[in-house]
């Protein structure tokens, strides 16, 4: 701290620096079906809506390398800032997440618990009051990519997905390839070979016109500090593909 700073008087500087930079994350919780209390974040429009609903994006880390916070720096606060509610989520066993085993020594078992926070973070997001629950789109790094395809399969209330250095599996290709209904971008590495390989494989395969691929630096959701308008892009894309369809 600062010689001759009152630390009450610096708090609140703090906060209402932070309020007029303005920063609309809100911290939630949510539970599981089996149990685990996750920690999430949410990115809210500034601007009232009039009452009319917005469409929700879930923003997916990779689990065991990078948590929710990410989306803090990135994507997060743009994606309100261009209309949606965002929200981002510490997966059970990472972040403000961990109970009582850490993510790092859970079995394969285990790990595909993974699929059923995702699903608690979709009910959570689509049972917010400013959020239209038949406009969900999910962004999804590295191995959850298959499992956002995953859910997408079975709920046809997501409608847009961002899949971003993950190759979602032969299966899942199979299923995109045949719902033309949802389009989907791929966000990967140029020196990512084997993932853009199959995302490669995934744009060529969809059947909707929108879908597309974005060529980047890095890997994972740490490409958008390494490569400039990547994030703008992204929001671009689901501006058109996901609040472009209306309420």
């Amino acid at each position: 701290m600062f010689p001759g700073i009152n630390k009450t008087i610096f708090a609140a500087a703090l906060v209402t620096l932070l309020a007029g930079a303005g920063r609309a994350e809100d911290i939630v919780t949510f539970q599981t079906e089996d149990g685990w209390k996750l920690t999430g974040s949410l990115f809210l429009p500034r601007e009232e809506s009039g009452g009319v609903s917005r469409p929700g994006v879930l923003l997916l880390s990779e689990p065991g390398w990078e948590d929710r916070t990410i989306f803090t720096s990135y994507l997060g606060e743009d994606l309100a800032e261009s209309g949606f509610v965002a929200m981002s989520m510490d997966y059970r066993g990472t972040g403000a997440s961990l109970g009582e085993k850490n993510f790092e020594s859970f079995t394969a078992k285990e790990k595909e618990g993974i699929a059923q926070d995702i699903r608690a973070a979709l009910r959570f997001l689509s049972k917010h009051p400013g959020v239209d629950s038949s406009r969900i789109g999910i962004v999804a790094a590295s191995w959850t990519a298959r499992l956002a395809v995953r859910e997408a399969s079975e709920n046809s209330d997501i409608r847009a997905l961002v899949l971003i250095s993950g190759a979602p599996g032969e299966s899942a290709r199979a299923y995109l390839e045949s719902e033309d209904s949802v389009p989907v971008l791929g966000v990967v590495g140029k020196d990512d070979k084997e993932n853009l390989l199959e995302l490669a494989k995934v744009y060529a395969d969809s059947k909707n016109s929108s879908s597309d691929l974005l060529l980047a630096v890095g890997y994972g959701a740490g490409m958008f500090s390494h490569t400039r308008g990547l994030e703008e892009k992204v929001v671009a894309w689901l501006d058109r593909n996901l609040k472009g369809l209306g309420q």
